[in-house]
């Protein structure tokens, strides 16, 4: 906790995680790309065109969809540990 003016704050001061970048692909010829859905409206369609987009104009591999139970939820680990081991790259959508 802590104090802001005379009121207590319950909000946790957590530290933000440092990480590196991954290093860009030179080409995504041949690329396993996962697609994750947040189940907002329109998130679908942006993510089906995209993969779509990336076959054609780029040769990645049939991209691999998966679809979070929730937009207000965390990815369920049985899905992340998947889209780790079939996808060299993951994009994420969000809709609205």
């Amino acid at each position: 906790m802590r104090v802001q003016g005379p009121l207590l704050s319950p909000i946790g001061e957590a530290a933000p995680r440092r990480g590196g970048l991954t290093a860009r692909p030179g080409s995504l010829a041949g690329k396993r790309v996962g697609l994750l859905e947040n189940t907002k409206p329109g998130a679908e369609e942006i993510l089906r065109r995209l993969g779509e987009l990336l076959v054609e104009r780029h040769g990645v591999v049939t991209p691999l969809h998966r679809v979070k139970p929730s937009s207000a939820a965390g990815v369920p680990e049985a899905i992340a540990a998947e889209l780790r081991e079939r996808c060299d790259l993951l994009i994420t959508g969000v809709g609205d």
